[in-house]
């Protein structure tokens, strides 16, 4: 195969089977909206509109993927063609008035960019509804908190599940912000500089459902920081959900114990009878590497050409649905884990304890009760931690009033005079949490 051949087989056709995929059904709607403004505008005659408008349609509903020809370059031309097939040269040609391939373009990827934003906003807020009933029904499920990968306070998976809740909240507001400046038509531009034929920007805005235009001609067709937000709102939607399966992950694991997948999402092992894999968590924490690199590519690609319109300005929309889908099924593969899963309440009720996380709490509430500087309390919770390390004792049960006194006794130089029972009140997570 020559190299021409091969150029248009690996690399014009499978993006515009892509496009025709992800851009068929808009490129009519941009067409049919387009014919219509022209029409209004005195520029098409009304017998030559409604012909373009059945050409539009009919084309739109017989072109498949097998009728796509590398040698027309692209989506547009390859529509284009069919069209003036169907209806005719000269009048097809009509439709051409006053726009270029790289406004019809830009306007088709915004069109894109505002359909997969909804999509995405549609599943963090489903995200979000099941993230809240969750909430709900673990609002007492006491687990061990962490601060630098160490057991630190008592806290809840209802109010752990909270957390991840406000985080996707803030995604939602980034991707409303996006959307903002996604949602707005290059229509107009032409190739950079606008046209002499008398067209209705604002008019075609509307019809294609944009909330304005871009008002600067070589701002429409040669900027992508509308691609680059949206993008970088995603990629934080992503890093949301690859921190949510890391902890999923750890509170699941064998050494940990305190978050139990059901087995329907799990997976054993060829070798090792006794495995359960916490596969689909997995799966999502691992699905997650993808999309800082095609972040990474996508900048790259954006920046360090021109402010005039390039190839380089398109190349990453080849990936982004691809990338969409993936961000997609990770928000999917989120609800199913959370859905078949559940806190282990006595083993995470161990966990506290042993992690002795009640402690910060318990210097607290002393230094309240004795008008004690915190401080100072806190040295003395620290000397009886110490001495049941240096002993090999460190487990709660062997906190005592008498160990209290001692090293309240080598801090404070006096002894506090707590009954075994008071320390026991006093680590019991639900109390601190209180």
């Amino acid at each position: 195969m020559e190299l021409m051949e091969l150029y248009r087989q690996n690399t014009l056709l499978p993006r515009i089977v892509k496009d025709f995929r992800h851009q068929a059904e808009e490129l009519a709607q941009l067409n049919q909206a387009y014919a219509i403004m022209l029409t209004e505008q005195g520029l098409l005659s009304r017998e030559d509109g409604q012909t373009i408008h059945r050409g539009i349609a009919a084309v739109l509903a017989e072109m498949t993927e097998a009728d796509l020809d590398p040698i027309k370059m692209d989506l547009f031309f390859n529509f284009d063609s069919a069209l003036k097939a169907r209806i005719g040269a000269d009048t097809a040609g009509r439709l051409h008035l006053g726009r270029s391939r790289n406004d019809t373009y830009h306007a088709l990827f915004r069109m894109d960019m505002r359909r997969a934003i909804g999509e995405i906003f549609a599943e963090l807020l489903e995200t979000g509804q099941l993230l809240s009933e969750k909430a709900r029904d673990y609002a007492d499920a006491i687990i061990p908190y962490y601060t630098y990968g160490q057991p630190a306070q008592p806290g809840t998976w209802g109010h752990y599940l909270l957390d991840v809740y406000e985080n996707l909240l803030r995604d939602m507001r980034r991707l409303r912000a996006a959307y903002a400046n996604v949602n707005r038509s290059p229509m107009g531009a032409a190739a950079c500089t606008g046209t002499l034929f008398p067209i209705d920007r604002r008019r075609l805005a509307e019809l294609l459902g944009f909330d304005g235009v871009v008002e600067h001609s070589l701002d429409a067709v040669g900027s992508t920081d509308h691609f680059l937000e949206t993008e970088s709102s995603f990629a934080i939607v992503n890093a949301t959900l690859n921190k949510t399966a890391c902890d999923m992950m750890f509170l699941s694991s064998a050494e940990c114990g305190v978050l139990s997948f059901d087995r329907s999402i799990c997976s054993g092992s060829s070798i090792m009878p006794q495995k359960k894999n916490s596969t689909v968590i997995e799966r999502l924490r691992s699905m997650t590497a993808e999309y800082p690199g095609y972040l990474i590519s996508t900048f790259l690609s954006a920046g360090g050409v021109t402010m005039f319109p390039c190839k380089d300005n398109h190349e990453h929309l080849f990936m982004f649905w691809d990338h969409h889908a993936v961000l997609l099924a990770e928000l999917q593969l989120l609800r199913l884990a959370l859905e078949r899963s559940t806190i282990a309440r006595d083993a995470a009720r161990e966990r506290v304890l042993d992690g002795f996380t009640t402690a910060a709490a318990m210097a607290e509430n002393l230094a309240r009760e004795t008008s004690i500087p915190f401080t100072r309390m806190h040295d003395v919770v620290v000397e009886m931690v110490t001495d049941l390390h240096k002993s090999g004792r460190l487990r709660p049960e062997n906190m005592t009033g008498a160990l209290m006194d001692r090293a309240a006794e080598k801090v404070l130089g006096h002894p506090l005079g707590l009954t075994d029972d008071d320390i026991r009140r006093r680590m019991d997570p639900a109390e601190s949490l209180k």
